[in-house]
């Protein structure tokens, strides 16, 4: 059985805690008192987005690494499709 709260049920004479639970809840996030981020976790943010791309460029390079040697394998073995258990890979152009 579900029951829908809704203002004529539960809440009704309910007073919201937000004003005191908002510090706490910035507090964890990083951010100042106001709830804008802190010098702190501003250079964190920068630092895990900085890496991030960073690892962004490797994993490209990897894939069209990885991609060239599956094009030339196709020319090896002359076919222009083959199917795997994540799906099927086809040759889509001679470029």
């Amino acid at each position: 059985m579900v029951q829908i709260l809704t203002a004529t049920t539960t809440a009704r004479g309910k007073v919201s805690r937000l004003p005191e639970m908002l510090p706490g809840y910035y507090e964890v996030r990083g951010w100042d008192k106001e709830g804008v981020p802190t010098d702190a976790k501003l250079k964190e943010l920068i630092s895990t987005y900085l890496k991030l791309k960073l690892d962004q460029k490797e994993i490209t390079k990897r894939l069209l690494n990885t991609e060239q040697q599956i094009l030339e394998a196709f020319d090896s073995v002359g076919v222009n499709e083959f199917e795997t258990p994540w799906g099927v890979l086809k040759k889509l152009s001679d470029d």
